[in-house]
């Protein structure tokens, strides 16, 4: 039997994330270098000369970087959240165009602002706009229980999971121990079966309409030129109708093709699969090269940790209980 491990106190803490939403920065500073000159503000182009329209080109993500991610139980040892933020720079060049090039070039998208592709030369072209977006993705993460060798899953009480875990916890000890001798007895962490399960829930963002269409852009060769507020990056209103702001989940996929470093995603992740595995096998994977290398890895293995501390105390409530049998008869090595 190994050793209990200290849990480590995760709370809810990290689920405040979850409010907090992607907000407009004007200009990225020093955060990256190398894409032009950006004013001290994001605004509305100064009035153009007679015969001349304001005319702003495609939107275009130039950077997509993972930053940060939070992990927390919703339901103890039952149902956690997992949330991972991205910085998304978009970039958008504007120009002063004569009103008969851009009678004749502009065109209009899905959402009805108007743009054009690429500037005449006969177009004053205006220093390109950049804004930063966060973009939350949100993981439900499941957790399944079971008694080793049992078909059945534990049916935790949503209202109270660590009581019904903990009675069924006790159950499956005593079970699989009753009339064994004390010292033969299987530890509630090699009896404890655990199956992890992950799913993108939703995409937290105030463009996630318009971050999709320009990542599927590159693909499907279409044009947005306004956020999914009707406005064009600089604020300048361009379209009468609001698009729709929720998120498809296939936008967490676009993140993660674009992102400029490995994103905090990974497959063969520990924790994951749809086999039932004992905790402590879990855990055991946990101390591997691999899981220590990957940040979803020992977020999941915080959760584990948690969870291995509940369970030796569920153990400690049980042995008292267990029928104990007698140990088997010292044999002697001579002959009779």
């Amino acid at each position: 039997m190994r050793s209990p491990l200290a849990a480590t106190g995760l709370g809810l803490a990290a689920l405040a994330a979850l409010a907090a939403l992607g907000a407009l920065a004007p200009g990225c500073g020093p955060r990256r270098s190398g894409h032009g000159t950006t004013g001290p503000t994001i605004g509305p182009p100064p009035p153009p000369p007679p015969g001349s329209t304001t005319v702003w080109g495609p939107l275009r993500v130039e950077a997509v970087d993972p930053v940060r991610s939070d992990v927390g139980w919703v339901r103890d040892f039952v149902r956690a959240t997992r949330v991972v933020a991205f910085d998304v720079v978009l970039a958008q060049d504007r120009a002063q165009c004569p009103d008969a090039v851009t009678a004749s070039l502009a065109k209009v998208d899905e959402r009805g602002c108007r743009g054009v592709d690429a500037f005449p030369a006969s177009c004053k072209v205006e220093p390109a706009i950049r804004a930063r977006v966060e973009v939350e993705v949100v993981h439900a993460i499941e957790l399944g229980h079971k008694c080793a060798g049992d078909a059945m899953t534990y049916v935790p009480n949503e209202d109270d999971p660590r009581a019904s875990l903990t009675v069924a916890g006790r159950t499956c000890f005593k079970s699989k121990n009753k009339l064994k001798p004390e010292s033969t007895w299987t530890s509630l962490y090699e009896l404890t079966e655990l199956r992890f399960s992950e799913r993108v829930a939703a995409v937290r963002t105030p463009f996630a309409s318009a971050l999709a269409a320009v990542l599927l852009a590159h693909d499907e060769g279409k044009k947005t030129y306004c956020r999914d507020d009707g406005a064009y990056l600089d604020g300048t209103a361009g379209a009468p109708v609001v698009a729709p702001t929720t998120a498809p989940i296939a936008l967490a996929e676009l993140l993660v093709a674009r992102a400029a470093r490995p994103p905090l995603e990974g497959d063969g992740v520990p924790l994951t699969g749809d086999a039932f595995r004992s905790e402590h096998a879990l855990w055991e994977s946990c101390n591997t090269k691999a899981a220590r290398e990957s940040l979803v890895a020992r977020e999941r293995c915080l959760l584990l940790r948690q969870l291995d501390r509940f369970l030796r105390d569920v153990e400690d409530l049980a042995r008292p209980d267990t029928p104990k049998g007698m140990a088997a008869p010292a044999t002697s090595g001579g002959a009779p």
